[in-house]
């Protein structure tokens, strides 16, 4: 048997998406996007805009801690 390690995807295609400056047009539609979903189950606006704005922090951290992939 072999085993195999590999680091999950990010959510957005590209790691440079999360490296950008923080007013990035990409990560701001990233952000709409992840709250609309969060409305569609039924997260009060609030919540959803809280906890999707920590959702893409997070995102950004493991962006800043991965590896660049040639090949994808």
């Amino acid at each position: 048997m072999v085993g195999q390690m590999d680091q999950a995807m990010l959510g957005m295609p590209s790691r440079e998406y999360y490296l950008t400056e923080t007013d990035s047009d990409y990560k701001d539609a990233y952000l709409r996007y992840m709250i609309n979903v969060a409305k569609l189950f039924d997260a009060d606006n609030t919540r959803a805009d809280r906890d999707m704005r920590d959702v893409l922090h997070f995102e950004e951290l493991l962006a800043n801690v991965s590896f660049y992939c040639i090949t994808c």
